[in-house]
């Protein structure tokens, strides 16, 4: 159950269990929106009652008359803006958009309603705390976190519908550029715009292939007169979001209006270019404005953590703030990260659908890795438990955390690596390859004889080796092309993407017309997917720089410092607890440093090495999102890949300096 599902059946289930309260609200929430209007609409009457007024006794250049207009003109736009806000209401939109089956009333009472139910847990939580620790620090602290937790909370939940309709906007910005070229696409073929669009529904991800699908239902059930007035309609929702999204559209409709083939092609290829354009515009842009907040990540998660680490061994904290010092680096820390962690990468245009191969592993199988895993995890916490007392203990610790949960994700992604890396690299050449064919049969040649001569240019490349099968197939059987790729055991069945696919069923349509025109339907899908790659390629390249130092933090300066931080953590309390008796005990330094019974090695070591697996999980799941999009496979295994580096980076790290310090330690 994904979150949203979660959100939509907590809203309604509260407004289910106080159905009287709801409806109330309802009402309310109703009136307040018609108050809102009437009061934008008795403003701007009065305005222009005084307006009138004053025209009549003043001429336009009387300060009087300029002050009148100026304060009517104010509450006529105050008054457009109010109406269109009542009859279009954003809130509204953005949960359509969404997707979400909740009114917005729903949302307001529920999360009314949970604030103040967890508001008021929190201040009993602040009584209980007071009662146990006695302590007015401790209670503070615990004040300001139950205060601020419920708001925050409240915040999240009213505001949700937005976030996510700005993420899912955003996502399709990605998408956008694919639709308009699986349209071009089918339309390069027939002239066919109720064609053109079952195509690129059956071929897009959501939500716009949902939205396509809905131009056709409304003329299947004739809510409008023609698939032209749906799709135009379409046109303008998706165009209040993207600008050259809209024009490209309006392009595709102006083709199927001519009659004459050559401009026809004309106005899809200039449609192509607009969306092209725009999208490597608004992606540069996007790449460009995702570099502070990467930084901002790196800052406050990493750097930041890391330098208040290297200083609590010379500040004066003593145990009884361990749990703070807990809550901070294992809990406030790895959640503020993730969260904006999550917020980046949701935010992320998806640019194509990586490789979606299925998990080896069956699921009895699956149950038995993760019993072994826990197996591994708790020899690593018994060794660990024998070494207690000692800094060498938090290596085991480490390790209980990290190896099996790398085990975890290398056993389910190792196998399947060869296959991916097979996929992507088709999936790279594959343009190149198509073109090639394009042009060949533009020249006259048969479909199988220039794929016959694209294989041996392009020999040792992954597309080499899925040409082969076809040609062998089309020599060794009497089926056509279509089902040697596409029937039941296809070809493109076993080892394909979605984009691959879709080119060739464009591809093989293409053949049956002339040979002229099917060389320039084919290379002009080429090209299209070769424009979809450069852009992708853009993208990673302007991102690869801040994620990249900020992996590499994760991996290796991170529990370099971690582990220094302990060794001279552990020195200076051996170095205080020997010098504490030779100072004299009413002394100011003895009085406010010395004798604080600071946290012992052992402790902040186990709670630094806590920070340490979440920070690299964390690091690992945004860097794989961010440069591989939604790749299972490859984001597995690279964070499988950095929880082992950085485990065993710490671990060597650790003994060095204990090592280098161990007549202090």
């Amino acid at each position: 159950m994904d979150f949203k599902t979660l959100y939509e059946k907590l809203c309604l289930k509260i407004n289910e269990i106080f159905p009287k309260q709801s409806e109330e609200f309802r009402k309310k929430y109703e009136k307040e929106r018609k108050k809102k209007l009437d009061e934008a609409r008795k403003r701007y009457r009065k305005a222009e009652e005084e307006f009138e007024k004053v025209q009549a006794e003043h001429g336009r250049e009387d300060v009087e008359y300029i002050k009148a207009y100026k304060k009517y003109t104010k509450a006529f736009t105050e008054l457009i803006k109010v109406e269109d806000e009542y009859n279009n209401d954003p809130y509204a939109l953005a949960i359509k958009f969404a997707r979400i089956g909740l009114e917005p009333y729903q949302i307001f009472f529920a999360s009314q309603l949970l604030f103040i139910i967890l508001f008021t847990f929190m201040m009993l939580g602040i009584v209980i705390v007071f009662i146990i620790t006695h302590n007015l620090i401790s209670t503070i602290a615990f004040s300001i976190f139950a205060v601020l937790f419920p708001t925050v909370f409240y915040l999240y939940l009213v505001n949700y519908p937005l976030s996510k309709a700005k993420q899912m906007r955003i996502k399709t910005l990605g998408y956008m550029p694919e639709a308009i070229s699986y349209l071009v696409m089918s339309l390069y073929l027939t002239p066919s715009l109720e064609r053109a669009v079952a195509f690129a529904s059956e071929n897009l991800d959501e939500p716009l292939s949902s939205d396509l699908k809905k131009v056709l239902w409304k003329i299947y059930l004739r809510e409008t007169d023609s698939v032209e007035e749906a799709f135009m309609e379409f046109s303008y929702e998706w165009g209040k979001w993207n600008d050259s999204f809209k024009r490209a559209l309006y392009a595709i409709r102006t083709s199927t209006l001519r009659s004459d083939e050559k401009e026809r092609r004309d106005i899809l290829e200039k449609a192509s270019e607009i969306m092209m354009q725009g999208s490597r515009r608004d992606l540069i842009a996007y790449a460009d404005a995702l570099y502070f907040p990467t930084m901002l990540l790196f800052s406050l998660g990493v750097m930041l953590p890391l330098l208040l680490a290297s200083l609590l061994p010379i500040m004066p904290i003593g145990e009884e703030y361990a749990w703070a010092i807990a809550l901070v680096f294992d809990f406030l820390i790895p959640f503020f990260m993730l969260w904006y962690a999550l917020k980046i990468v949701g935010e992320k245009p998806v640019l194509s659908t990586p490789p979606q191969l299925k998990m080896p592993l069956k699921k009895n199988e699956k149950y038995i890795l993760i019993a072994i895993c826990l197996v591994i995890s708790a020899v690593f916490i018994y060794i660990g438990i024998l070494n207690a007392g000692s800094l060498i203990a938090s290596i085991y610790y480490l390790m209980a955390l990290s190896i099996p949960l790398a085990i975890y994700l290398l056993v389910q992604s190792i196998p399947l690596k060869s296959e991916h890396d097979f996929l992507i690299a088709m999936n790279e050449d594959f343009p190149d390859a198509l073109f090639q064919i394009g042009s060949r049969v533009a020249e006259g040649e048969p479909f199988e004889s220039a794929m016959k001569k694209v294989v041996k240019l392009m020999r040792g490349t992954a597309v080499e080796v899925l040409f082969r099968r076809i040609l062998y197939s089309l020599r060794t059987t009497r089926k056509s092309v279509e089902e040697i790729l596409f029937g039941r055991d296809g070809i493109l069945k076993e080892r394909s993407t979605k984009m691959i696919n879709t080119s060739m069923k464009v591809s093989l349509e293409a053949i049956n017309k002339d040979p002229q025109t099917a060389g320039n339907i084919i290379t002009s899908v080429a090209t299209h997917l070769r424009e979809l790659k450069g852009i992708e390629r853009d993208m990673k390249n302007r991102l690869a720089s801040a994620t990249g130092m900020m992996r590499l933090t994760s991996l290796f300066f991170a529990p370099i410092t971690i582990a220094v931080t302990l060794v001279l953590y552990s020195v200076i309390l051996g170095r205080l607890e020997q010098i504490t008796p030779l100072i004299p005990s009413e002394s100011p330094f003895a009085v406010g440093f010395l004798k604080i019974k600071h946290i012992s090695a052992y402790v902040f070591s186990i709670i630094m090495v806590i920070y340490l697996f979440l920070t690299t999980i964390i690091t690992g799941y945004f860097h794989g999102n961010i440069m591989n999009g939604d790749d299972p496979v490859q984001n597995k295994m690279d964070l499988g890949i950095m929880l082992i580096i950085s485990s065993v980076v710490y671990a060597i790290s650790l003994l060095i300096f204990l090592g280098f310090f161990g007549g202090y330690v």
